[in-house]
């Protein structure tokens, strides 16, 4: 697949944004802008719908502009094995993402999770959607953000006992990461990527992964 310019992604979307209120839909319309050659989208399997409707499924290129992260079972695993379907699929990384989330989540993503995948901030943007107020206020999504962000950051990368076993359940198996590192080829994941995949923070969980990971060696080009 050949592309030109920067390439864009949506890492995820947490409810299906073609059902919003009109104010909420234009935003992501105005955001997102529909037939963006150059974008290619990886979504939950979940989000196809939003994804037809950002992309425009009319496009001769949508089928070549979307695929889904079947793996993923929380937050952070959204943003790294996003990253990784993009290699798989394209060969190479994003030079730019787009986070499509919730906007209470939008912390949780950019001070935790970008910081615990050395992603550059400035090659991120986010575009942040709360659930209707009718539906969920925001002083109890913040309530409750608040516990979750306690949680990653006594946890950067999961693996303590309450994530790793949120992801346990949500089906996640620990010998995913030796199938996502066996595949050889042009494919084939970066020695330094996969030993991200089983980095647990150090002694107290919290020390970021000190080796340098490719898409830090492409801000530097």
């Amino acid at each position: 697949m050949k592309m030109n310019g920067k390439i864009q992604y949506a890492v995820e979307t947490l409810f299906d944004l073609v059902h919003l209120p009109g104010q909420r839909r234009k935003q992501i319309e105005h955001d997102f802008p529909k037939q963006n050659l150059t974008r290619i989208t990886v979504l939950k399997p979940t989000n196809q719908a939003l994804a037809k409707h950002l992309l425009g499924s009319s496009s001769p290129y949508y089928a070549d502009r979307m695929f889904t992260d079947t793996y993923a079972t929380d937050s952070y695993q959204n943003v790294l094995l996003s990253l990784i379907s993009f290699r798989k699929q394209t060969s190479k990384y994003p030079a730019h993402i787009t986070i499509i989330s919730h906007d209470f989540k939008k912390s949780r993503f950019l001070d935790l999770h970008l910081k615990a995948i050395k992603w550059p901030r400035e090659r991120v943007s986010y575009i942040g959607i709360d659930p209707p107020e009718e539906i969920s206020s925001r002083g109890e999504l913040d309530i409750n953000e608040a516990e979750a962000v306690g949680a990653w950051e006594r946890d950067l990368y999961g693996v303590g006992t309450e994530l790793a076993g949120k992801r346990r359940k949500r089906g996640w198996k620990d010998d995913l990461v030796s199938q996502l590192c066996a595949e050889g080829g042009g494919n084939a994941l970066e020695v330094e990527v996969c030993k991200l995949l089983g980095w647990g923070g150090g002694r107290d969980g919290t020390m970021v992964f000190p080796e340098t990971l490719p898409w830090e060696k492409m801000a530097r080009e």
